[in-house]
């Protein structure tokens, strides 16, 4: 169903970063972490 992984913007300590990760495991879904530094993150 899905060809390229989900680009998931986000920190690593984050609950609401952690509940994404999980429903991407649980539902066999490929997602990629990106952990931007504040300020760039600010401009996506």
């Amino acid at each position: 169903m899905f060809n390229d992984p989900v680009i998931l913007y986000g920190s690593s300590i984050s609950y609401f970063t952690g509940k994404m990760e999980n429903y991407f495991k649980v539902r066999g879904i490929p997602y990629k972490r990106v952990v931007a530094p504040y300020p760039s993150f600010e401009k996506k």
